[in-house]
């Protein structure tokens, strides 16, 4: 898992340069009328949450996609299928546009580390996670989880 968002930050890192996702960003961000990073946390969630639906990668295979590449397959077909990974990498991307500071939480229910969702720190420090795959409002750590490590995503 290491190893995998290792890559993962450097693939949030290049989709920084992309036009295509701060245009997306920006439409994003312009719905907000508030000033409160966690308001601007919630577009994004809202807005993934309409777009993204879980599909996990087949058993034993770790397929990363792009943000660009999702982004890009949400403005042809509405919405797109994507795992936690991918999603994480897009979310993270898409809270560095709006100005915070993207992490990927990895958690698992047993010791196992088996999912990765976003998160950013704002006001104070505070570390704000964002699970949209879970259903989980933003501020809401999972329960039930026995492990979870925060790492930063770029």
């Amino acid at each position: 898992m290491l190893a995998t968002l290792h890559i993962m930050r450097a693939v949030v890192r290049d989709a920084l340069h992309s036009p295509l996702l701060h245009s997306l960003a920006s439409r994003i961000s312009s719905h907000v009328h508030s000033r409160d990073p966690i308001d601007h946390l919630r577009a994004v969630a809202r807005f993934l949450g309409a777009a993204v639906s879980f599909k996990a990668d087949p058993f034993g295979v770790e397929h990363l996609r792009t943000p660009e590449q999702l982004i890009e397959e949400i403005e042809q077909h509405g919405n797109v299928a994507a795992d936690c990974d991918d999603l994480a990498m897009l979310a993270a991307a898409l809270i560095r546009s709006i100005g915070l500071e993207p992490y990927f939480v990895v958690a698992g229910r047993t010791q196992r580390l088996t999912h990765v969702f976003p998160a950013a720190r704002v006001r104070g420090g505070a570390i704000i996670p964002m699970d949209v795959q879970e259903g989980l409002p933003v501020g809401r750590w999972p329960e039930g989880v026995a492990r979870q490590v925060v790492f930063r995503a770029i």
